[in-house]
């Protein structure tokens, strides 16, 4: 069990929109603002037939927007609160503190939004998950992993809070790279068998994306 380590303010938009305008406008936004970085949706059929591949099937997204620190999560709510053409029912936002786990980035990226297992407390949820867990990620580096936990605040623009008890996200070098990871027994063998112990997989989702910008 490693020591916590220190935590950065993030901001995460999970978008669906009803046209490519408010792609456009959004990443436009983006490219103009240090700490913002844009992911688009790849297929979920890429991920294989790893176990994470085989989660429960999750909201689709078009976009994650991801602000880290607090200059860039005002711009993105700006750039929230003009944007047309977003579907802001089916679009949600998570607010929360990301812990670095394994230091690095990466071109494709995992997110997971995370439910946790009903017999679960949400502090009993992310303690396990940062101090136990966590360790999965280290032993096994990818190019980069980091833990996003819920905090109390206000959403960007008014976008619904997101149902999740976390975010993960693993970063990787390129697609092949993210496939063979998930497809290597230490990830789709031992850190699943884990997974199970506090995560609810027919709630959660594993979701690829790639960098747009940032």
């Amino acid at each position: 069990m490693s020591k916590s380590p220190t935590g950065v303010e993030t901001t995460l938009a999970f978008i669906a929109r009803d046209d490519d305008a408010a792609e456009a406008g959004l990443l436009a936004a983006c490219r103009d603002t240090p700490g913002l970085r844009a992911w688009k949706a790849l297929p979920r059929e890429l991920l294989g037939p790893s176990p994470q591949g085989a989660a429960g099937p999750g909201a689709h997204y078009d976009l994650v927007l991801e602000a880290i620190g607090a200059a860039a999560a005002d711009r993105l709510a700006v750039a929230l609160a003009a944007a047309e053409g977003l579907d802001r029912a089916r679009s949600r936002a998570f607010v929360g503190t990301a812990y670095e786990i394994v230091p690095g980035g990466g071109d494709v990226a995992l997110f997971c939004p995370l439910v946790r297992l009903g017999h679960l407390t949400p502090a009993g949820f992310q303690r396990y998950w940062l101090d136990v867990h966590a360790d999965f990620g280290r032993r096994n580096p990818v190019n980069a992993y980091r833990q996003i936990h819920p905090r109390e605040a206000v959403t960007p623009a008014g976008l619904p809070n997101a149902p999740f008890d976390g975010v993960a996200q693993a970063l990787f070098a390129d697609l092949p790279a993210m496939q063979a990871r998930l497809a290597s027994p230490d990830i789709a063998g031992d850190a699943y068998e884990d997974e199970r112990r506090f995560i609810d997989h027919g709630r959660s989702a594993f979701l690829p994306f790639e960098r747009v910008v940032g």
